[in-house]
């Protein structure tokens, strides 16, 4: 089926409809071959001659030699109608510098050189008809001018005034070969009475032609479903895109209140060593402070009970005796807070050797004797290998156990026992401590190593001590590298375990 056979469309047909423009049709070829366009120009250009027409071709140079050779080997003596101007050749792109003006047609240049064109041409024709053939659209759509070039085409469908005037425009399918090409492919479609479909469709019988159509609608379904669900993915890209960037910048959130949280916490870790520190100075030097005078009191205590200020009666003597056991006692709770503020302020340094534990256990026992017996409780040391040794402190190892003996013959009541026992494994070593006291409530025991926590309320004021001897054992425990747990119960006991590396 050539150009001539075409059925009209319906712009085609509204148009023929309109008496004042008798013969007025533009059509629009699409194809896929430059072989394909060559027979279907040659084809428009000879029936017009047949007819009388006049014919004028506005091509590239490739095409223009194509058309010119298609012509002659169908017959057409091609120089004798040029000289008859019968036939008029013009290059594109020397005809859209005609008219052109940046990247838009002019409209007044447009119909003055075309217009002049399109009337020469009919003042040759014998039927006074002209066809023309024009790519000048096509050249427009390869270098992306899509917009100059739908102007063109609404230009061209301005010439129906100029009478009878056949247009045929060319497009290579492979411009519109991409699927977001469809609304500009309609534009193209839209400006032009007749649409003339591809050679895959043209050069078919009429039984392929309507393969070719079930075919075409299945793929335009396909590629529907394909857009929709493009469209489908780009939302959902874009709506994870949106919950990717709500998460980093959640998470950016985050980061800056943690960091702040960390800044926060550092400030007051800070404020709380300063708090610390000052603590530890103050108790440091109102220990030093209070000790002066006890020692001046002891001093001249002693100087009395010698008679060096005359003679001391019995009864004087026992009040002197009363006045140097509490200078001792409360020079003990001194010695106590200032040892505990030396921890405190890190002032502490430690001589770490291998001590010999059963040398250590027997003399603490010692000297805690005088005490057990005044409190009328008995003592049990197990014993241990005579050459176990612990990686510690001796003197402060000393002060821990002895700490810990004394708390309980504090809080063991008359006619009970306080034990030392020692187990050992081939890496440790632990040294527990027993008593038969008045044991420690379970929600108490988390407590009892603070500073100034002593275990039971309404000991406090018949028991000596201002809570520090288990928090200054634990802190010195711990920088022996070791460990001071304790397990009671109450009414039965308490068991300290101090554990050291051998």
């Amino acid at each position: 089926m050539g150009f001539a056979d075409w059925p009209a469309g319906p712009a085609a047909a509204q148009r023929s409809g309109d008496a004042s423009h008798p013969g007025h049709d533009h059509a629009v070829q699409f194809y896929e071959s430059p072989e394909y366009l060559s027979a279907v120009v040659a084809d428009f250009v000879i029936d017009g001659l047949a007819r009388g027409d006049s014919a004028v071709i506005i091509a590239t140079g490739k095409h223009a030699a194509d058309f010119s050779r298609a012509l002659r080997d169908r017959g057409v003596d091609v120089e004798a109608v040029r000289k008859a101007a019968r036939l008029t050749l013009l290059p594109a792109s020397e005809t859209l510098s005609r008219f052109m003006t940046a990247a838009v047609p002019d409209t007044r240049a447009f119909d003055s050189f075309i217009g002049k064109v399109i009337n020469r041409a009919r003042r040759a024709s014998t039927s006074g008809a002209v066809r023309a053939y024009g790519e000048m659209v096509d050249v427009l759509w390869r270098v992306g001018n899509r917009e100059g070039a739908i102007a063109l085409e609404q230009l061209w469908n301005g010439l129906e005034h100029r009478g009878a005037f056949s247009l045929l425009c060319a497009y290579s399918l492979k411009r519109f070969s991409h699927a977001n090409d469809f609304e500009q492919f309609r534009r193209i479609c839209d400006q032009h009475s007749r649409v003339l479909p591809s050679e895959n469709f043209s050069t078919r019988d009429e039984a392929g032609r309507m393969l070719e159509v079930a075919l075409l609608q299945q793929r335009a379904k396909a590629l529907e479903s394909e857009l929709a669900d493009r469209a489908a993915l780009t939302e959902e890209l874009r709506q994870t895109a949106q919950r990717e960037r709500e998460s980093r910048s959640i998470a950016e959130r985050e980061r800056l209140e943690a960091e702040r949280a960390r800044a926060e916490a550092e400030a007051a870790r800070r404020v709380a060593e300063e708090a610390n520190r000052a603590k530890g100075d103050f108790l440091a030097v109102m220990s030093h402070e209070l000790r002066t005078p006890l020692n001046a009191i002891g001093g001249y205590t002693e100087l009395i009970e010698l008679g060096i200020h005359g003679p001391v009666t019995p009864e004087q003597r026992e009040a002197l005796d009363r006045v140097q056991r509490s200078k001792r006692l409360l020079l003990g709770l001194i010695n106590q807070v200032l040892n505990y503020a030396r921890i405190e302020t890190g002032a502490v340094r430690y001589e770490m050797g291998d001590v010999v534990l059963d040398e250590v256990l027997v003399n603490c026992g010692s000297i805690i004797a005088p005490q057990l017996r005044a409190q009328g409780l008995a003592f049990r040391y197990s014993g241990c290998d005579k050459w176990l040794t612990v990686r510690a402190d001796q003197e402060k190892l000393e002060q821990v156990i002895l700490n810990l003996l004394a708390n309980a013959v504090k809080f063991t009541e008359r006619g009970g026992t306080v034990s030392v026992d020692v187990d050992a494994t081939p890496s440790h070593a632990t040294i527990r401590v027993r008593d038969t006291g008045i044991g420690i409530a379970r929600d108490r025991l988390g407590l009892i190593f603070d500073p100034f926590v002593q275990v039971d309320a309404q000991y406090t004021r018949t028991r000596d001590g201002v809570g520090l001897g288990l928090a200054i054992s634990r802190d010195l425990t711990s920088g022996m590298d070791g460990e001071l747990t304790v397990s009671s119960e109450v009414g039965k006991g308490s068991e300290f375990a101090v554990t050291l590396r051998r």
